[in-house]
């Protein structure tokens, strides 16, 4: 089935963008006050998540998905547009064009995480950025919880974005520590807190989801903000999201220009790519 939904449309679980953050950071402190910890495991937090978003069920259905939309960074005065395609399980592309900056581009295609930006230049992602990109690519967070992860726990109960939530701090090997803040009430997934890996060393990161709304069946956040202490934003606004669509073969091929990297690189290095990747210049429309 394919479905395609606008205005601003978001998909689900929208998250920001690691590809953007050296347009958007220096880093400060941030931190969440922890309540004490409440009568509810992880595995109720979680499973409260996927009834909420509309059941595992429904939400396994979703193999593809591919998102349009606006990209802002208010303070620097900064708007563009951006379309994400994702496949299952953890399978991504991004591609940017920002006023003023010029095109970027992101990926994973199953084994390479990559980047292609006008301002810092082409580069194949290493260790923990990798790794970081595994799991952002996921469609909906923890969806292979408990499997992959060192732990995942029940830390408190603490505002987030002004609504009381359930915060889930998640430990994944290799990788800092993550919280997660699901709403007491409803059950759907408010935001992060986490410390990732990038270009310009660790940052503390936080990303608010908001504005969810049914489309074919199941919850879509319609909005994504990306935080940082120093008071810049990154905002994703979508304007349509399509659920399932047929995607070219080539989708997820590296970029020419991240093959000609991988060949400067040891073999056993990053791995190699796919069969089925090949030479390919960032696209626009996922397909």
């Amino acid at each position: 089935m394919s479905s395609t939904v606008s205005p601003r449309v978001c998909g689900v679980g929208c998250r920001a963008s690691l590809a953007l953050v050296a347009l958007t950071v220096w880093l400060a402190p941030c931190l969440v006050q922890a309540a004490p910890v409440q009568d509810i495991t992880a595995a109720d937090v979680i499973e409260r998540y996927y009834t909420a978003l509309g059941g595992k069920e429904k939400l396994t259905a979703i193999k593809t998905m591919v998102t349009k939309g606006k990209m802002s960074i208010p303070e620097a005065g900064i708007e563009g547009t951006f379309v994400m395609t994702q496949k299952a399980p953890n399978l991504t592309h991004m591609h940017l064009e920002m006023d003023g900056v010029g095109e970027q581009a992101a990926g994973f295609n199953g084994e390479t995480g990559w980047e292609m930006s006008s301002m810092t230049g082409d580069r194949i992602m290493k260790g923990r950025e990798l790794e970081q990109a595994k799991l952002q690519g996921e469609m909906f967070p923890l969806w292979n919880y408990p499997e992959g992860y060192e732990s995942v726990e029940v830390t408190g109960k603490s505002e987030f974005n002004g609504t009381e939530c359930h915060e889930l701090t998640v430990q994944k090997a290799e990788l800092a520590p993550i919280k997660y803040y699901f709403a007491a009430d409803s059950g759907l997934m408010m935001g992060m807190i986490g410390v990732f890996e990038t270009q310009m060393g660790e940052l503390e990161i936080e990303s608010v989801v908001e504005d969810y709304r049914e489309v074919d069946g199941i919850k879509v956040a319609f909005k994504g903000t990306t935080k940082l202490p120093n008071g810049i934003s990154q905002v994703m606004d979508n304007e349509a999201v399509t659920i399932n669509p047929e995607l070219a073969e080539d989708t997820f091929a590296l970029p020419k220009e991240i093959v000609e990297l991988k060949k400067d690189e040891p073999a056993d290095d990053g791995g190699a790519a796919p069969a089925g990747d090949g030479d390919k210049a960032p696209g626009k429309d996922g397909q």
